[in-house]
């Protein structure tokens, strides 16, 4: 993805690669047996290239000596990384990329890594992340702070995603019977199908004539190790994890 890869010199390529070496034995002398034993001794990589190799010179090409102007750095010709995993899985992505001095790019997941999981692994990596969710029971919007808080208290838990939907699909119900005032569902239906600007606890929603509901998603991003929800205005961090004005 970075090309961090070289292709092989030619005097490596297959087709013009030579003739392996052959076998060269040394003797050695062994105090067991009269006489000199034949040894045999040949470098792995002298045999695979068919030419003498130094060693030590081999040894001094290190990747990363700061030296050297022919360097692997990665090509980074892209703004930003999509990985659609389960956190366990892309904690152990994004340190790979730092690794490979893949670090001025933003980071996009899904729902899945509103984790602390995932920050555990690999927070500090993420400075540049956005990550998109139905539901952020840490939002400081006032509705939603009333419905985690009420939440906690008659059941003693943080509420999620589902909880969510079903309160504001409840509520939507309501607010369509008291609207029509029938007991038809056909015209309860109808009536549902007509909502395009429902505030609740999981964004705003709306429906399409086909019943597929469109909503606004949360957009969240990472700060002081921790998620929070990113407004319009800072809903791109640079890539050193502070927010643009």
């Amino acid at each position: 993805m970075a090309g961090i890869y070289y292709s092989p010199p030619r005097d490596l390529a297959v087709d013009s690669r030579p003739e392996p070496a052959p076998l060269s034995l040394a003797f050695e002398n062994d105090d067991s047996v009269s006489g000199h034993q034949p040894i045999a001794h040949i470098d792995p990589l002298e045999a695979l290239t068919g030419i003498p190799l130094n060693r030590e010179a081999i040894d001094a090409l290190g990747r990363r000596r700061v030296d050297r102007d022919d360097q692997w750095h990665p090509i980074v010709d892209f703004d930003a990384i999509f990985i659609p995993d389960a956190p366990k899985k892309a904690g152990l992505v994004i340190p790979q990329l730092a690794y490979y001095d893949i670090r001025d790019v933003y980071l996009l997941g899904t729902n899945l890594w509103n984790s602390q999981t995932l920050l555990d692994m690999s927070g500090d990596y993420m400075k540049s992340t956005l990550v998109v969710d139905g539901f952020f029971a840490d939002s400081q919007q006032e509705t939603i702070k009333a419905f985690v808080n009420e939440f906690k208290h008659a059941y003693d838990r943080t509420p999620g995603i589902i909880e969510a939907a079903a309160y504001d699909s409840t509520m939507m119900v309501f607010q369509v019977m008291r609207q029509t005032a029938t007991d038809s569902r056909r015209e309860i239906k109808q009536a549902l199908l007509q909502i395009d600007d429902f505030d609740g606890v999981s964004g705003r929603t709306g429906f399409a004539p086909n019943g597929e509901a469109h909503k606004t998603l949360h957009l969240l991003r990472i700060e002081q190790g921790r998620f929070v929800e990113a407004t319009p205005a800072s809903a791109a961090p640079t890539v050193d994890g502070s927010v643009q004005p």
